[in-house]
């Protein structure tokens, strides 16, 4: 039984460690490899929420794939753009090998786009 074991101090939630980083001094290596886990748990599922295609919520309409050609054009950019940015833009959906593109995550991101501006 290690000496972590023994101690009986409440191990620090992972939101006690967020409010006050302090608490981080008062953790054995094992709680540490604990709270590691579940942030990288966490991080994973955050990551996951973040790169899936966007659907909005404010249509009522069902969402539609687009090809390459409709997704460039109502983006105003090239077929070998949208090929070259694929992978980095949250609306691309892998059909085997073929590349759609959701249609509420474009109107998305062409507002965001906008609103950046």
């Amino acid at each position: 039984m290690s000496a972590a074991n023994c101690d009986l101090r409440p191990r620090p939630t992972l939101d006690e460690l967020a409010s006050n980083p302090d608490l981080v001094r008062s953790v054995s290596p094992e709680d540490a490899a604990a709270l590691t886990i579940k942030c990288a748990a966490v991080l994973s599922a955050l990551a996951a929420v973040r790169f899936r295609p966007i659907a909005t919520t404010a249509s009522a309409q069902p969402d539609k794939l687009l090809t390459v050609t409709e997704a460039a054009d109502r983006l105003a950019m090239s077929k070998d753009w949208l090929y070259r940015n694929a992978r980095k833009l949250p609306f691309t959906i892998r059909q085997g090998s073929a590349l759609r593109f959701s249609l509420h995550g474009i109107d998305d991101y062409i507002r965001k786009r906008r609103g950046a501006l």
